[in-house]
């Protein structure tokens, strides 16, 4: 959806428009759902806390600062959502796959993106991690990440630039392919 859609949709549901904010809402919930998922939420807890997210957002609509994209606005919601609560960090997302590419494509390219993600899982600080998958996984600028996450601009660009550096260290083909790649090669 494009900013222009969004703040279009925004001031609609900021003036009652209970079609524009449920607009919103589908626009946004996958995404923040498997936001939750990877950072260690149980998929019923991934569930509450998206449902409790459009909450808060509903009714503090009008504390809404358009300065900031409004998917910005509601990740900070959820990440503050699920401060509280027991998370299980080891967890990662269930592979997304490319509708377009043959079964056995679509395996080694699921496999290969959950190795990587669980090697980044396992060897990066939980904070470093989050960086990583909005920037990558979630498509988010370094601005809006800063925001999401509560830290400065300059923070996010040295973890970032310090995950990806650690990550390359430490990633190779064993890492990240399947055994009999590796061993037929």
């Amino acid at each position: 959806m494009s900013p222009d859609v969004e703040r279009k949709l925004v001031r609609r549901a900021r003036s009652g428009s209970l079609d524009a904010f449920d607009e919103l809402m589908r626009t946004h919930q996958d995404r923040l759902f498997r936001f939750l998922l990877v950072n260690g939420a149980c998929a019923a807890d991934a569930e509450d806390i998206v449902q409790e997210t459009f909450l808060a957002a509903w009714r503090y609509l009008d504390g809404y600062r358009e300065r900031w994209r409004f998917s910005t606005w509601l990740y900070t919601i959820a990440r503050r959502q699920a401060f509280g609560r027991r998370l299980d960090h080891a967890r990662l997302p269930e592979a997304l796959v490319d509708p377009a590419e043959g079964p056995d494509e679509a395996a080694l390219t699921g496999q290969r993106r959950d190795n990587i993600w669980r090697v980044a899982r396992e060897l990066l600080p939980s904070d470093w991690f989050g960086v990583l998958w909005l920037y990558y996984a979630e498509d988010r600028k370094i601005g809006e990440i800063a925001r999401i996450l509560g830290r400065t601009v300059p923070w996010v660009k040295v973890t970032l630039h310090r995950s990806r550096k650690r990550l390359a260290g430490r990633i190779d083909a064993a890492d990240w392919l399947p055994e009999e790649v590796v061993t037929n090669e």
